[in-house]
């Protein structure tokens, strides 16, 4: 018994992330399109990118620069390591173009 309930919360957990990097997956795709004014298909390249290369800290503070949102990049900056933050301000400068030259071939 003490093993399934420790599966059944495991499996629960493991959900909940993938709620949150779906939910970011679609936010940054949106905003990608609206904020950057890129195309549908580039757009969903660089979410699905984001989802498999970024952490969730990472995504969100992707999605803060996209948005324009310094506050939420100050609250996600406190608790991220400069490397994190390189990392995500690298993904934000190349995947557009990389994703721009996948859809062009």
């Amino acid at each position: 018994m003490k093993y399934s309930i420790a599966a059944f919360v495991s499996l629960l957990l493991l959900a909940a992330c993938g709620d949150v990097s779906s939910g970011q997956k679609a936010e940054l795709i949106k905003l990608c399109q609206i904020k950057l004014e890129v195309p549908e298909e580039v757009c969903k390249c660089v979410g699905k990118k984001a989802q498999d290369e970024l952490t969730e800290d990472e995504r969100a503070v992707l999605i803060a620069m996209i948005d324009g949102d310094k506050n939420k990049i100050d609250d996600v900056r406190g608790s991220m390591s400069a490397p994190s933050m390189m990392k995500a301000g690298m993904f934000m400068a190349m995947a557009p173009g990389e994703c721009a030259k996948e859809a062009a071939e």
